[in-house]
């Protein structure tokens, strides 16, 4: 009678498996236990992180004091940069005395009276900015004698007259040069800076390098 009894549980129990494999549709019961053991230790992990942040974070805390009021805006500083060759410069009569113009319209009245304008050279071949007036040494035409040869710039409305010279009033090439136009309204001059600079001066008031007009 035992055997009998245990014979019908092992009946019964392959009866069941075989209906659990129907219902999954044939895939191995053993893969989809691991599979719900892997969910349910995910699931848990997941739980603990979330747990984690919520008692980690706490109440917003109070607004701290205003900063420092910032410096003065530069939104008005206009600088422009003119590539000036050799044939751009017109002699003045029989002298040693070169000049140009540059159009540089944001110097208006209130600039000339209140602001600043700074000009700046450079040779084409090279990357350092040279404030104006600006001195350096040359040859004269015939490149027999060695001179000292002179560039300055004053500025009135609307423009920026530039000027060449040598110390010996020797008449000497003018090589190609570019000239660089910082025009500074009154509302936004800061003090303390060492306009000789151009490094300084363009960090200080944000000025970004634009294509030659």
């Amino acid at each position: 009678m035992q055997k009998e009894v245990a014979l019908l549980k092992r009946i019964s129990i392959r009866n069941g498996l075989t209906q659990i494999i129907a219902i999954f549709g044939g895939c191995d019961l053993k893969i989809y236990i691991m599979k719900m053991k892997k969910m349910r230790a995910a699931l848990a992990a997941m739980t603990i992180v979330a747990l984690t942040f919520t008692a980690c974070s706490g109440d917003d805390g109070e607004q701290g004091p205003a900063g420092p009021a910032g410096a003065p805006g530069n939104a008005n500083v206009n600088a422009s940069t003119f590539a000036v060759t050799t044939a751009d410069w017109v002699r003045i009569g029989n002298s040693a005395i070169s000049r140009d113009t540059l159009a540089v319209a944001s110097i208006d009245q209130s600039v000339v009276d209140n602001g600043a304008v700074h000009v700046y050279q450079r040779f084409t071949d090279s990357t350092d900015w040279n404030a104006l007036p600006f001195r350096y040494l040359t040859l004269d035409a015939s490149g027999q004698s060695v001179t000292n040869a002179n560039v300055q710039a004053t500025y009135g409305v609307g423009e920026v007259s530039l000027s060449f010279y040598t110390d010996d009033r020797l008449l000497a090439t003018i090589p190609d040069m570019d000239f660089k136009v910082v025009v500074i309204p009154s509302a936004s001059l800061v003090d303390g800076i060492d306009a000789n600079n151009y490094e300084e001066v363009k960090m200080v008031y944000g000025i970004e390098e634009y294509d030659l007009k």
